[in-house]
């Protein structure tokens, strides 16, 4: 224990919780005036494992300081009335580890100022605002994740199974009529065929009709397809309820009013 009632750069145990917070205010108070510029430190050493130095306030009283313990221990233990003094002393204790300037960092004054330099970032450079959302034609909405489009359809319509080919180059979602059937080719260019949707008569019969989409279909008008597929009045391909020239018309008809 050193003359000033503290083992190394432990409070002694019998501190109060009140001495602890007067002792740990005023370590603050000496962080704060070394950061900021206040205390120039002259040198600093290791003595019995905790950190002193010596310096002089140079926007306060002016007097020169003897310091003491690191982080929230640092303490002043002597004060000078002018530099040479406090500079003689300091050296007659610890002339053969002094060194000049003051001490490296200790880890919670890193992490402390790690934690800092994101605030001023932020504080400085603040976040440009988000751009207004674009209101543009279903025709002209960006093509979207068709991987995850699907898998959202299937997820809500349990009636379609989900088959992968050995190469998991392709998905097959077909309904449990085995009349309807959805192909997923995974890695297509934008403009290839990347969807084929074949309707039958029976599972075992010709095709009656398919559709294609490419890869760059936008998001909202595959949303719709699967979603129209999903109601069974969207495909119905009973013997009698022939497709002919009316039923063709009718079906293409949002098509033609869009020209």
């Amino acid at each position: 224990m050193d003359e000033e009632g503290t083992w190394a750069n432990y409070p002694i145990p019998w501190y109060t919780l009140s001495e602890i917070s007067e002792v740990s205010n005023e370590a603050q108070k000496i962080h704060g005036c070394i950061r900021h510029g206040h205390i120039l430190i002259h040198a600093h050493a290791h003595d019995s494992h905790t950190t002193v130095a010596v310096g002089t306030y140079l926007h306060r009283t002016g007097k020169s300081v003897h310091l003491r313990g690191e982080d929230h221990l640092r303490r002043v233990s002597d004060t000078f009335d002018s530099p040479a003094q406090a500079l003689f002393a300091f050296e007659q204790v610890h002339g053969a580890e002094m060194r000049p300037g003051p001490a490296p960092l200790t880890d919670t004054e890193r992490s402390a100022a790690e934690a800092r330099t994101p605030l001023a970032l932020a504080t400085a450079k603040p976040e440009p605002a988000p751009p207004e959302p674009e209101t543009v034609p279903v025709y002209l909405a960006d093509a979207g994740d068709h991987d995850v489009l699907l898998d959202k359809f299937l997820n809500a319509h349990s009636e379609f199974e989900k088959w992968r080919t050995w190469s998991d180059e392709t998905t097959h979602a077909i309904h449990e009529s085995q009349t309807l059937r959805i192909e997923r080719v995974h890695e297509t260019q934008p403009h290839e065929t990347a969807w084929t949707v074949a309707a039958y008569e029976t599972p075992v019969s010709d095709r009656m009709w398919v559709l294609t989409a490419t890869g760059a279909t936008p998001a909202p008008v595959l949303q719709w397809m699967l979603n129209h597929l999903a109601d069974s009045d969207g495909w119905d391909t009973a013997i009698d309820n022939p497709v002919d020239e009316k039923t063709v018309t009718a079906a293409t008809q949002p098509l033609s009013d869009a020209g």
